[in-house]
């Protein structure tokens, strides 16, 4: 379930804004990435405007980089919210010529938490046109798309026929297997650290950062559906207030006015 180095990187320069080579290195490093892949990814993201120096070796966000980080969450955090029972469908045929753009749009729709309904037909309960139309304009393919808002008057879909458009048992499975790692693994590593006499700043921020990423993600592959759609005592909510519980006592240990507190608290 690990993020992609961009992925990261984007994510720190998100949180914490501008930051030099010298600072996004030790970090990385210490998640497993080598100096020279950092630096080269660095370059990658700049050239594709994601990211810019503001100064030599000092890296900030970009608007589209910040476009890609929210489109990332765009389903956001929906448990709780009240559903009208209504949908968007989101449909359109892309070209075979455009299959690169087609099979990015496909994809990001599926991040925001879309279910497949039909051949290039996609349905959410949400309203994630603004984010939809931001895609395709960047994508170019605007034209191509068309968007509905309403009810499904044939075929209701219920909690029986859901599990058909999105994978909740792999949701679920997801949601264990962090909950899991809290308990068995990242808990007894703090409590090792705290309990150390040594200065262990940057432990704690890469712990932080682990947990904090593999909450990110959990809520990417979450689709959040209304609780009507939901199969009954779905566990995933309380799993994921027992893991933020747990990620603010992380961050609450990194130390404040450092440049591992800017990256936990921006």
């Amino acid at each position: 379930m690990a993020l992609t180095l961009e992925q990261r990187i984007i994510s720190m320069l998100h949180k914490a804004g501008p930051l030099h080579t010298k600072q996004l290195v030790p970090v990385l490093e210490g998640l497993g990435y080598h100096s020279g892949t950092v630096r080269n990814t660095l370059t990658q993201l700049k050239a594709r405007r994601w990211i810019r120096s503001a100064a030599r070796s000092l890296y900030e966000i970009t608007d589209k980089g910040k476009s890609h980080q929210v489109r990332r969450n765009a389903a956001g955090k929906r448990y709780g919210m009240a559903w009208d029972g209504k949908w968007y469908v989101f449909t359109g045929e892309i070209p075979e010529s455009e299959r690169n753009k087609r099979d990015r749009m496909r994809s990001d729709l599926m991040q925001m938490g879309c279910g497949r309904l039909y051949k290039s037909v996609y349905i959410t309960p949400w309203d994630i046109t603004g984010d939809v139309l931001r895609m395709a304009e960047e994508y170019g393919i605007v034209d191509y798309i068309s968007i509905f808002h309403g009810e499904k008057v044939a075929g209701a879909i219920s909690k029986e026929t859901v599990v058909a458009l999105w994978p909740l048992a792999e949701v679920v499975a997801l949601y264990e297997e962090v909950l899991n790692r809290m308990n068995l693994e990242w808990r007894p590593r703090l409590a090792k650290l705290l309990a150390s006499d040594a200065d262990c700043s940057l432990e704690l921020l890469l712990l932080y950062m682990e947990v904090d990423q593999a909450i990110e993600y959990l809520i990417e592959r979450d689709p959040m559906l209304p609780e009507e759609l939901l199969p009954d005592a779905w566990a995933p909510p309380g799993i994921l207030v027992k893991l933020e519980i747990f990620a603010a006592e992380l961050a609450d240990a990194v130390p404040a006015g450092t440049i591992y507190g800017k990256l936990v608290r921006g």
